[in-house]
């Protein structure tokens, strides 16, 4: 087994393995970090669509969620939260919110 690993010199494999190591710890921070959001997402769309009335508001309703939910991304990990990652929350909560209400009504 020494032999096949030789090759690599020790502080190039411990940089790999750092890098490694970090990869993950983002990879997991932004997807327990979704996972954490989803209902809190859900309740403050519930709460744009009460709060903001009139056609047409979608974007004003959706700006009020993405601030509130940046707000309460914990500073430590917000350079690792995307936008991307918030809208997609953002539109899954308003998907179930729609889903919900549909099935309410029939």
């Amino acid at each position: 087994m020494e032999s096949i690993l030789s090759f690599i010199p020790v502080p190039v494999a411990v940089i790999l393995m750092a890098a490694g190591f970090v990869s993950l710890a983002v990879g997991g921070i932004r997807l327990g970090y979704k996972a954490t959001v989803k209902n809190l997402a859900l309740d403050l769309v519930n709460r744009a669509e009460k709060s903001i009335m009139g056609s047409g508001q979608g974007a004003k309703k959706k700006k009020q969620v993405f601030a509130a939910l940046r707000a309460k991304c914990p500073a430590i990990i917000q350079w690792a939260i995307t936008d991307e990652v918030l809208d997609a929350v953002i539109e899954r909560a308003f998907d179930a919110m729609t889903a919900a209400l549909s099935t309410k009504k029939a």
